[in-house]
């Protein structure tokens, strides 16, 4: 049954309408204030002019956004919350890392049943995971270089983030990137899961690296889904080079 536009508000949705000239009037700390609102509606408002304001920069309203993230329940309020840490930049992504894995339980803990059908690339279930895939190419070197730095249950996330945005952007280092996949694999090898992750963000790079190490796993690796995922994953890239 579809919403009505009371629910939705309810749910922290906003229209123009919504932001009148007393919300517009507010300070950053009022706003600030606002962001702990009982209603979702006015926590939403909150975000959309916090990030409007000139007066605030760029990394303090990130990390202000990303601790309200950790607490919001109200869908349309994480939406507003997600869609403004994705203009973020190096700094912000280099926040986010604390977050990756902590918000929500949808992160998978097993393998799926099946190989995804779908020829587009999997929207990142970790939510953190999902903003960073989505932001502009410059944080990919954070996000590379992250991989060595956290253990492994964050990692998988990361290279969710990582997959997502290569596949979607043209990424001038390709080379460097599949590499530090590569080495991630061969050192955390014991992690099905994290295998199976590269695996598929192997099929985000045209590359002859890429393409030989699914081969490999093909002929290697013992997880039947891993190996069709392999298989997906050179017939995606395949797909593209045409």
């Amino acid at each position: 049954m579809k919403s009505s536009k009371e629910d939705l508000k309810k749910r922290g949705y906003i229209d123009n309408a919504d932001i009148t000239n007393d919300y517009k009037l507010l300070t950053i700390d009022e706003l600030c204030v606002l962001l702990k609102s009982k209603k979702a509606l006015e926590r939403t408002i909150a975000v959309r002019l916090l990030e409007n304001c000139n007066n605030i920069s760029q990394l303090d309203l990130g990390i202000i956004l990303l601790e309200t993230l950790v607490k919001e329940k109200s869908l349309y309020t994480k939406i507003e919350i997600c869609s403004s840490l994705e203009k973020g930049d190096s700094e912000i992504a280099k926040q986010m890392l604390s977050y990756v894995g902590k918000i929500g339980k949808n992160q998978h803990i097993k393998l799926p049943n099946k190989v995804s059908e779908k020829i587009s690339y999997p929207l990142p279930r970790d939510i953190i995971a999902r903003v960073m895939g989505k932001m502009n190419k410059s944080v990919l070197p954070i996000l590379v270089e992250s991989l060595n730095d956290y253990d492994v249950f964050v990692i998988r996330e990361v290279i969710d983030g990582i997959g997502f945005l290569c596949f979607y952007n043209d990424i001038p280092n390709e080379c460097f990137v599949v590499k530090k996949l590569i080495k991630c694999y061969e050192k955390y090898k014991y992690d099905y899961i994290l295998r199976w992750k590269i695996t598929m963000a192997f099929s985000a790079f045209n590359i002859e690296f890429a393409t030989s190490e699914l081969k490999k796993i093909i002929r290697n690796d013992n997880e039947d889904l891993i190996i069709k995922e392999a298989y997906r994953a050179l017939n995606l890239i395949e797909k593209r080079c045409k």
